[in-house]
């Protein structure tokens, strides 16, 4: 008596999909047949006893376990500190296959079949799945930037930003940078039991480095570019690099808006809003009625709270068709951020549906995005 695996999830499954494991069994012809399935962290605790009834036409059984690891993911938003980070996108899981029969039915766990799987926090349209790598444009997201972001932008020297990347405990982390007159690399504090990292790789990420996290001894500021002036960051995954090429710029015609977002993948992107932005504060009111006198001769009206939240209108730079469909990942995503008073605080995205607008001589593309902080105030 055995069960038999014949569909396993494409590996590592979007937590925002489905993972659905396809089995058979010998013992298919036994009183009460069902398949078991229990659903463990990486560390042997149970998550779940599934039980399935066979398919009547093909006598399969099917588990759908997503409900169930996406779980072990637990939120979390990147921190703006120097240096890498655990990103904690990632869990490892894994799948014990059993069957049931008898009168009554019994779990027969003398033999056993176990399957490991990844659950990763990212979602995908319909059309990519199962196929992952139609979506990605690669093999394997395992030891690959979770980003579509484009390869060169600009930022502001104050400015932090995040790239992350998924491993296997065989494939360290790296980050090698290049500034104009120096390069080095960063020390990390990554352990192999760590699926996933980030990497803070913009202006003020680099500048608050200590020359502890430094391959050659000096803190991040020094040689740091000037204005006009840029630096590569190269990150190595096992025999994969890529590479960013940041260009400081602190020149700016509007108050800038960086907002950060989670993107498909599962990583951290940031887009700046360097157009006319508009802010603005939403107001809710609390009411009673009060007396002028005991005899009630006249009821005013009073405000006793007032709760308000602040929006935020942006406007986006002329973007390429490559940039728009990157941002529709912001548009898209359930978890937003912006940087009050050096922290990640969330935001909320508002409209429903974003207005495209095309300029005809190029054929760019500008969106328009409205968002809430998400924390309400209260006055009393």
């Amino acid at each position: 008596m055995s069960t038999t695996i014949t569909t396993t999830p494409q590996q590592p499954t979007p937590a925002a999909n489905k993972a659905i494991y396809v089995v058979s069994g010998t013992l298919i012809a036994e009183p009460n047949y069902r398949y078991v399935a229990d659903i463990k962290q990486q560390s042997g605790a149970l998550l779940a006893r599934l039980k399935c009834d066979k398919l009547p036409s093909t006598n399969e059984g099917f588990f759908n376990v997503s409900d169930i690891v996406k779980a072990l993911i637990v939120p979390a938003k990147p921190n703006p500190v120097a240096g890498w980070q655990d990103a904690a996108i990632a869990a490892r899981y894994t799948a014990t296959f059993m069957e049931e029969y008898g009168t009554p039915p019994v779990v027969a766990t003398g033999v056993t079949t176990i399957a490991s799987g990844i659950v990763w926090k990212a979602y995908f349209n319909q059309q990519a799945i199962p196929n992952t790598s139609t979506y990605l444009g690669i093999e394997d997201v395992m030891g690959k930037l979770l980003s579509n972001r484009p390869a060169a932008y600009d930022m502001r020297s104050d400015q932090n930003e995040f790239i992350t990347a998924l491993k296997d405990s065989a494939v360290e982390f790296a980050a090698e940078i290049f500034y104009p007159t120096r390069s080095f690399a960063v020390v990390g504090t990554l352990t192999d039991a760590m699926l996933s990292a980030s990497f803070n790789m913009g202006p003020a990420g680099l500048l608050a480095l200590t020359s502890g996290q430094t391959s050659d001894g000096l803190a991040g500021n020094v040689g740091f570019p000037n204005v006009g002036q840029s630096y590569v960051v190269e990150i190595s995954l096992g025999e994969n690099t890529f590479g960013y090429t940041i260009t400081i710029n602190d020149c700016v015609n509007y108050p800038q808006q960086l907002v950060y977002f989670r993107n498909a993948l599962g990583g951290v992107d940031s887009y700046n809003f360097k157009m006319k932005n508009r802010k603005a504060i939403g107001a809710e009111r609390s009411t009673y009625s009060r007396n002028s006198d005991v005899y009630g001769t006249t009821v005013f009206d009073s405000i006793w709270q007032t709760q308000y939240t602040e929006r935020v209108d942006l406007n986006s730079d002329w973007l390429t068709d490559a940039e728009f469909v990157w941002l529709q990942e912001m548009f898209l995503t359930s978890e937003l951020w912006v940087l009050q008073n050096g922290v990640l605080i969330e935001a909320v995205m508002i409209p429903t549906e974003y207005r495209l607008n095309t300029r005809q001589v190029d054929k760019l593309n500008q969106i328009n995005f409205a968002i809430n902080i998400a924390y309400k105030n209260n006055t009393l």
